[in-house]
């Protein structure tokens, strides 16, 4: 596992990043996140929409909107 964290929320594994997401979406903290997130990767917005692709109807609601983001296979929003 590798130790990456954003304000006390590991997310380094696909589960930490499936806790970590909405949390940040309903704390208002989506943006800052990302923004944490692309200082890692120029993939962050490609990667973060494809995973999101993968909640539940409401969750991936949540998150398209609080992050901005869609799916990049597919492209737009639920």
């Amino acid at each position: 596992m590798t130790d990456r964290t954003f304000e006390d929320h590991n997310y380094g594994t696909i589960g930490g990043l499936f806790d970590t997401a909405p949390w940040a979406a309903k704390a208002g903290r989506a943006q800052d996140f990302l923004a944490h997130l692309r200082a890692e990767s120029e993939h962050a917005d490609a990667n973060l929409g494809y995973v999101i692709g993968y909640g539940d109807e409401d969750s991936r609601r949540l998150m398209y909107e609080a992050f901005d983001l869609a799916h990049p296979m597919v492209g737009g929003r639920p």
